[in-house]
């Protein structure tokens, strides 16, 4: 072999060194190229003000959908754009959905003091560093992703602490002139898994007073879950909503899959020194395109999967590359992905088939027959495995709601627009059965078919529109 020049080495080093920074990006929120939901983004431009940030009173989104539908990604690329308008400051705080439950009434006033902050005082870079520390206490999953975004931390007392026992007390102050926000500076309030909102809470009553506000340039971006709506009327806290401000996220448009891998490639990986091969590119860009299903955590997989291909290449090439392997490897980590939410569920893959097929054979069922199929699954597994009724008793207190709501957190079942349960993951309903050699049979309302007209009434965990 040719012995290689130095710049052909650093052509290479550096191309590796990209590799080994997208193989190590997090999947959750960071897309390798954010395309799409455009329609979702020029609300949440619009709701925080645009490029004249100005009071608005019930600002408030909600992002919903399974997990890796893209809601992290789209509050963060919202973020990301809203900080990029020129003449106009746009500062982060983000709030737990739980919060502190035994000290409300100080967490609140610490979130306003925050607030007070953020609208009215200087940007202090020194605070950075602290920040990003904060970020990942008050974010939880989310705070290290969005740490980067955050102006400021939830301060333990401030400048403004002991000013403002509440957020209407602010607001006073600031119709009065006795404070001055800073021109051109709106502040965006960020809430993860709201569907995890504490009744009662600081949170909940913060969220509260900022969606009837309307003297502060404030709005709030919420993500949860698909039973994000209901979690929130329960905890106390039900914004009124223009529709296109509740948002339901799915799989990507056909066109928007292939266009992530292409850019990808073209903006990270050909500055690096990748040879071009438009060929190849689009090549790979639809076939993983077809092995992601459209589905946003799918396509990051498939993407990793190509870039670890790469990075085992002593000199990368697309054009030198086996498609089929990479495929493969694509295949691979979707069924790993599928194996993770089932295993995050904790339920018996006989039962979640018998709730799977029903839903692949008829979408859009009830959340009442949900249960309703749940239970008589289980009750088809104890008749065949009577051991079993100890393990549906100690994981789901043998209660098909307790079920649901762990298939749910885990993404394997979602509720569509009109609370109607599906399931969100392409495929995964054929995952599901490829692991069942022995399909459960069902008695009662499910005998021989896919769905009854009439299912015991149930207390809902879903949506109410």
């Amino acid at each position: 072999m040719a012995k290689r020049s130095r710049k052909e080495e650093g052509r290479i080093k550096r191309l590796h060194a990209v590799l080994d920074e997208l193989i190590a990006m997090n999947t959750r929120g960071d897309p390798y190229t954010f395309v799409g939901r455009c329609a979702e983004l020029g609300v949440l431009d619009a709701m925080a003000g645009g490029a004249a940030p100005a009071a608005k009173a019930g600002a408030t989104a909600l992002i919903t959908g399974a997990p890796g539908a893209g809601k992290t990604a789209l509050a963060k690329e919202a973020i990301k754009r809203m900080r990029a308008t020129p003449g106009v400051a746009t500062r982060v705080m983000v709030v737990p959905a739980a919060g502190d439950v035994d000290d409300i009434d100080s967490e609140y006033r610490r979130f306003v003091d925050t607030i007070a902050h953020l609208l009215c005082d200087a940007d202090d870079p020194a605070k950075r560093r602290a920040d990003r520390e904060m970020a990942v206490k008050a974010g939880g999953s989310l705070g290290d992703e969005i740490g980067g975004f955050l102006e400021t931390r939830v301060r333990n007392r401030g400048k403004h602490g002991s000013a403002f026992k509440d957020l209407a007390a602010l607001e006073r102050a600031v119709e009065s002139g006795s404070l001055k926000p800073r021109p051109n500076t709106r502040a965006v309030v960020y809430v993860d898994e709201v569907q995890n909102l504490a009744k009662g809470g600081a949170s909940a009553r913060l969220l509260n007073d900022m969606h009837l506000q309307s003297t502060l340039p404030l709005s709030v971006i919420c993500t949860g879950l698909s039973n994000s709506r209901r979690a929130m009327r329960d905890a106390g806290f039900s914004p009124r909503m223009d529709p296109d401000q509740d948002m339901l996220l799915g799989m990507l448009e056909p066109a928007q899959a292939p266009l992530c891998v292409s850019r990808t490639v073209d903006k990270r990986l050909a500055p690096a020194g990748l040879p071009s091969a438009p060929d190849h590119r689009e090549r790979y860009a639809e076939s993983l395109s077809r092995a992601a299903n459209g589905w946003p955590s799918h396509l990051h997989h498939a993407m990793k999967c190509l870039f670890t291909a790469l990075r085992a290449q002593e000199n990368p090439d697309l054009r030198t590359l086996r498609m089929d392997e990479v495929m493969l490897r694509a295949k691979a980590a979707r069924r790993k992905y599928y194996n993770e939410r089932l295993a995050f569920a904790g339920a018996d893959e006989e039962i979640v088939d018998a709730l799977l097929s029903r839903l692949d054979a008829k979408p859009g069922i009830t959340e009442s027959n949900a249960l309703s199929i749940l239970e008589w699954a289980a009750d088809a597994k104890i008749e065949r495995d009577a051991k079993y009724a100890r393990q549906w008793e100690q994981e789901f207190r043998s209660d098909g709601k307790t079920c649901f709501a762990e298939l749910l957190r885990a993404g394997v079942v979602s509720f569509d627009e009109d609370g109607r349960c599906r399931a969100p993951i392409p495929s995964i309903a054929a995952h599901v059965s490829s692991l069942v050699s022995d399909p459960l049979k069902l008695g009662g309302p499910w005998a021989g078919g896919p769905a009854p007209t009439k299912a015991r009434p149930r207390d809902s965990l879903g949506p109410t529109h």
